[in-house]
């Protein structure tokens, strides 16, 4: 069996990569995380995401400038907290156990941390440094180690790796954490399913879940797994203690059952046995009192006390329940309690009593098969002495025990038997006294099986059970000493960070185990742990447990952004989207990219060079296809005095005052920038949040985009009221009639949208701009412009409207926008006369969700104050909201669907294929009124399958069809359909493999010649030519009726043509002398003014960023311009995040002469506070 190999590796274009090939899997996998987010990433593209050889895939990297950083051979996973990203590593491991079938356990000897620290964070090392999981911890890459033996084994396992994302669900969620049903498909190579109560790394392995690859990363097991064989005896011995991760914690910290129930400090344990192909296992428990209790310590130096909660056993029934459902049903459950019960003074007798009392009330409550048995090991030995003690406490535990036999069997997993009886032994912390006695257990358990088996016997035999070590050999007594020991010794140190207690009384059976420590000084040092380190131990064993989720955003590397070339025209050099630092020469004019899956895009990175041309800006569109774009945002690109990365937000309309872009989840990006001739720009990045998010669609910008106002149905209306409204719509009567009743209610719906979408009425603008002349007039207070906003929502005006006619009037939109102004609220005055709180309890309102700009009641006291004197307004204006609110419907939220693919190797290579990572359709229409339902007799309007003879969009069932679990899209006789794929990589096709429900049915290529249908079974198409290609055009003909279930393309991946790309002979820009003249700002209207002497020409402005640490940065500015106060021009800009001190220039070449005799600059950001920019014009 191979190893694991692991090897992390860092680019310094701010990319690390971990490339991951389990011992398990015949594929290696590569997951970039980006220093911008830390966040990690994959996708599932071969040769991109994966690949055939792990030096291939190292080589890939190295060959692009990436070095390696760390290697080792298990990966524990991922971790974004505190501000920065830590992946961990297996770096150093010993094999410490063999099961059978060759499946090797290691202990983790040394972990790795590759700390990468985000924005703004000054901390070098990472939070998990002093986590010290060395030799406490073992994991193994081939047998499911989380269930007791036998479990499953994981050998020449496959990766399922594809990751269902759709209608609002995240696949792995549902059924736990790291759940194995990721789609519900390739049952066969199923992830095996591990228990996540003794899983330690369910945080770290919670991104590679999501992803749709968690077996490359480790099961980690707190504990420890050590065999050993006795060939001389011919058997071998396996002992296993695996922790529970449900109450993780320290001593005083995780005792008693938590909010889930469980104890802290549990611990199961299993002894097993192995022998001529057969195995027999001993199983016990091991853990704190399963009662809701807790230790406090009344001083530094004092004895701590014991506290039982008044319900005490709220969840103790629901403990011995999974105790049952993991064991049996029928087993007995002995808790052999450890505790002082005969001391009435002392702090254990009131927790021992208590026990007792909870297990007999679940007795009566009809648990009958659990017993307490108390037994004072301490006082034992304190009176009798080791020798005795072993002796007096199998007395007790063998009469209960010796008919509950082994669980035993065949290998590799077929159980014949059950045990069963359980033991459960605790004393307070489950440690020193609770090891001990355990050892005590294991020895009568392999006494036992000596006998039974009359294998690894001393030659005199003496058969006094209660004295195990006079019965077998010396050197298993010896095996079982030293592991006790150690095992004592790790559990007590992840508990207490000590090593155990009475530990003599065992080595008293392995004389050759070194003894150097003390039980009082151990007492002492635990002290002091409790005291001052526990609790930073506490947090950083949280952190570890239970990390944070990640937010999925991500900074794409450019091996994940892929060029659409143009069929049509000059297409963009792939350079652009490479980490190359230098300028292009650019000859196109749009720019289209394939993102790698459904992101929602929030940011554009452009590298701009000081350049002489005539670049005015880029107007960004998204879609999930070609056909369904849509605006994100325009940007005007300034002229820059020296190289540099400009970072446009591409989502926040909402915080800049802007009209918000319609664009949610995209797959598409399109750039179409404004330029005369060739221009010159640099690399591009994109940010966005990925589909892995599971963030329902939704528009961040302006939440009441979010609510449509309610729409009746039409589908519900008789055919002669749709006859009667269709003709009001001046529908021609014999055009009406002919229609069938689904056309009608879709050529009514067609006209409804049109007329939603026409311009404003103008009564309601000329309604609204009347109120707006009466409110210039007014105060413009609070209340005046709450009371404009909801006259503004009441008449569906847009927010353009409100903009236009406030710079009309030299105003700023930010001092009307009631949104800004409820941000702006201060919270230690009145928000509405702005007066003091003083001696009166405030009532407090906030934003409402649906409308920012109106107000709702706060419950919670968060938002701002209002005194009493104005609290009437408030609530008036939080009824309006209300009454709004009656009138409106949530929308419809979704999540795209989107799988990847899985992929095998094929005579050494991958075969690959298109799926939805892989490829996506270019054109996506979800308005086809061609398109009909499958599912129903009569076409509708939900666009499943094409009811023309011929059709070339793409409905939502036709995308389907490259799902890796397959859809459904029907087609009737005669029926074409035109098909355009964008593959990611260039590819030699190979053929075309069709799941169909008939295979009568033809293929053309691009140019209409019909392909070869090379095989009846699979249902295959094959072209001579083997094109090769990223954009696959070709038609599908129904010969006769049919469904379409799935479209695989086959293809080979080859290099890219290589760019011959002429130098950039850039030519530098003249910048022109600007006004000495400074302008005034106002920070109460956030406005800054120059006053101009006379009337002047404005040909350019330069804006110098201002950008303060604490400070917001206004990243949102218009600029206007006026004569005698008579608006004569104004030009909106988005500014792009860049350092302090940079220097940008925009012109004005706007087609006429800018004549001025004062400027206006409005800073529109909604934000609580802002420092302006320094802004120098020329004028001319």
């Amino acid at each position: 069996m191979k190893s694991t190999q692991v090897d992390v590796l860092y680019h310094l274009s701010g990319f690390w990569y971990v490339v991951v090939t389990p011992s398990t899997d015949e594929l290696t996998y590569v997951i970039v995380v980006d220093t911008a987010t830390g966040n990690p990433f994959y996708s599932g593209i071969p040769y991109v995401d994966i690949f055939t050889d792990h030096s291939i895939a190292v080589k890939n990297l190295t060959d692009t400038g990436a070095t390696i950083k760390a290697h080792g051979d298990g990966l524990i996973g991922l971790v974004s907290c505190e501000n920065s990203t830590t992946i961990a590593i297996i770096d150093k491991s010993e094999v410490t156990a063999t099961l059978p079938g060759d499946h090797q356990v290691k202990t983790l000897r040394h972990a790795t941390y590759i700390y990468i620290p985000l924005r703004g964070n000054p901390s070098k090392t990472s939070p998990f440094e002093d986590f010290h999981a060395h030799n406490k911890y073992y994991f193994c890459d081939t047998y499911d180690l989380t269930h007791l033996f036998p479990s499953n084994s994981r050998t020449n396992q496959k990766s399922n790796t594809s990751t269902s994302t759709g209608n609002g669900e995240i696949t792995g969620e549902s059924k736990g954490e790291l759940s194995g049903e990721f789609n519900g498909e390739n049952s066969d190579s199923k992830y095996s399913e591990p228990d996540e109560g003794f899983l330690w790394n369910v945080g770290w392995k919670r991104p590679f879940v999501k992803l749709g690859i968690p077996h490359i990363c480790v099961d980690l097991l707190q504990g420890a797994c050590v065999s050993q064989e006795f060939s001389n005896h011919g058997f071998s011995m396996i002992y296993i203690a695996r922790r529970s991760s449900i109450n993780p914690g320290t001593r005083f910290s995780a005792r008693g059952l938590n909010e889930r129930n469980y104890p802290g400090n549990e611990v199961e344990c299993e002894l097993i046995f192995i022998r001529n192909g057969e195995f027999w296992s001993q199983q016990w428990r091991r853990g704190s009192i399963p009662l809701r209790w807790k230790t406090t310590l009344s001083s530094k130096i004092g004895q701590p006390k014991h506290r039982v909660a008044d319900d005490y056993m709220n969840g103790t029934s629901e403990y011995f329940k999974d105790l049952f459902n993991r064991f049996g049903d029928d087993v007995e459950v002995r808790c052999i309690s450890l505790l002082k019960y005969s001391d009435s003074e002392h702090a254990e007798k009131e927790i021992s009593d208590t026990y007792k009392k909870a297990i007999d009330q679940l007795n009566e409550e009809g648990l009958k098969n659990i017993l307490f048995v108390p037994f004072d090991l301490d006082k034992r030995l304190k009176n009798d002495g080791k020798s005795q003690t072993i002796s007096q406490f199998l007395s007790v535990i063998n009469p209960m025990t010796q008919n509950d036999g082994f669980t035993k069997g065949t290998l590799p997993n077929i159980v014949t038997e059950r045990q069963k009886g359980l033991l459960r032994i605790n004393c307070a912390d489950s440690l020193d006294r609770t090891n001990l006695a355990t050892f005590y257990y294991a020895m009568l358990a392999t006494a036992r099986w000596c006998l039974q088996q009359k294998v690894g016997l001393v030659p005199t035999l003496t058969l006094d059970i209660t004295h195990p070590e006079l019965i077998f050999d010396k050197l298993i007594t010896e095996f079982l000493a030293v592991r006790f020991v150690e095992t004592g010794n790790i559990i007590s140190k992840l508990y207490t960070n000590t090593n155990a207690i009475k530990s003599n009384a065992i080595r008293a059976f392995a004389p050759n185990l070194i003894n150097n420590s003390i039980d009082a000084s151990i007492s002492v040092k635990r002290r002091v742990h409790n005291v001052i380190n526990d609790p930073v131990r506490q947090k950083l064993i949280e952190l570890w447990t239970n990390p944070p989720k990640l937010n999925w955003y991500h900074r794409l590397d450019p091996n994940h952004i892929f060029l659409v070339p143009n069929d049509h025209g000059p297409t963009f050099p792939r350079q652009v989207l490479s980490s190359d630092v230098q300028p292009i020469e650019i000859s196109a004019n749009r720019l289209v990219i394939c993102l790698p899956c459904p992101m929602i895009p929030f940011s554009l990175i452009i590298l701009l060079f000081p350049s002489k041309q005539h670049l005015e800006g880029v107007t960004v569109q998204g879609g999930m296809s070609l056909s369904s774009m849509k605006s994100l945002t325009h940007l005007a690109l300034p002229t820059v005095e020296q190289p540099m990365w400009c970072r446009y937000k591409l989502r926040n309309a909402g915080t800049q005052g802007i009209k918000p872009g319609k664009c949610g989840y995209a797959r598409f990006i399109s750039l179409d920038f404004e330029a005369e001739g060739t221009f010159t720009i640099g690399s591009i990045k994109l940010e966005g949040r990925s589909i892995y998010s599971g963030e329902a669609l939704k528009d961040q910008a302006n939440p009441e985009n979010n609510f449509s106002t309610k729409k009746e149905d039409l589908r519900s209306l008789p055919a002669s009221e749709l006859n009667e409204r269709l003709l009001s719509h001046n529908v021609p009567l014999d055009e009406v009639q002919k229609l069938p009743i689904w056309e009608k209610v879709n050529r009514l719906r067609q006209i409804l949208k049109a007329s939603a979408h026409q311009e404003e009425d103008d009564t309601k603008i000329a309604q609204y701009s009347n109120n707006f002349d009466q409110y210039f007039k007014s105060m413009m207070n609070l209340n005046d412009t709450l009371e404009l906003e909801k006259l503004r929502v009441g008449l569906e005006v847009s927010e353009e409207i409100r903009f236009n006619q406030a710079i009309q009037k030299c105003l700023n939109p930010w001092l009307v926008d009631a949104r800004s102004q409820l941000i702006a609220a201060p919270t230690y005055l009145c928000a509405f006369c702005r007066m003091p709180v003083i001696n009166e309890t405030p009532f407090y309102y906030a934003q409402s969700t649906v409308f920012p700009g109106m107000i709702e009641k706060s419950e919670n006291k968060l938002g701002f104050a209002v005194c009493a004197n104005c609290n009437q307004l408030a609530e008036n204006l939080a009824k309006g909201t209300e009454e709004y609110l009656q009138t409106v419907e949530p929308p419809n939220k979704s999540i795209p669907h989107f799988q990847t693919g899985k992929f095998q190797l094929v005579n050494g290579k991958i075969e690959t294929f298109t799926t939805e990572s892989t490829s996506a359709f270019l054109r996506f229409n979800q308005n086809c009124k061609n398109c009909t339902n499958p599912t129903t007799s009569t076409p509708s309007l939900t666009n499943d399958s094409c009811d023309s003879d011929r059709c070339n969009c793409v409905s939502e069932s036709c995308e389907s069809l490259l799902w890796a679990s397959g859809g459904s899209f029907q087609m009737r006789a005669g029926g074409i359909k035109d098909l355009e794929v964008f593959i990611v990589r260039q590819a030699v096709i190979l053929k075309i493999r069709i799941e169909s429900s008939s295979k009568y049915l033809t293929v053309f290529d691009g140019s209409g010649n019909q392909l070869e249908k090379s095989s009846d079974d699979p249902l295959e198409f094959t072209s001579h030519d083997h094109p090769i290609t990223q954009l696959l055009k070709f038609a599908i003909r129904a010969d006769e009726d049919l469904t379409l279930h799935k479209i695989q393309v086959f293809y080979v991946c080859t290099e890219f043509p290589f760019e011959d790309l002429p130098k950039s002979a850039i030519e530098p820009p003249v910048f022109p002398l600007v006004s000495v003249m400074n302008t005034q700002y106002d920070p109460n209207k956030r406005t800054e003014v120059l006053k101009l002497p006379n009337l002047a020409k404005i040909t350019a402005v330069q804006i110098e960023m201002v950008v303060e640490r604490g400070v917001s940065t206004p990243l949102s500015l218009c600029i206007a311009f006026y004569q005698k106060r008579q608006l004569i021009y104004s030009k909106h800009f988005v500014l792009p995040e860049v350092p302090n001190g940079a220097k940008m220039w925009y012109f004005f070449n706007n087609g006429f002469t800018i004549e001025a005799d004062h400027i206006r600059v409005y800073y529109l950001d909604r934000v609580a506070s802002c420092k302006p920019h320094i802004l120098k014009f020329v004028i001319e």
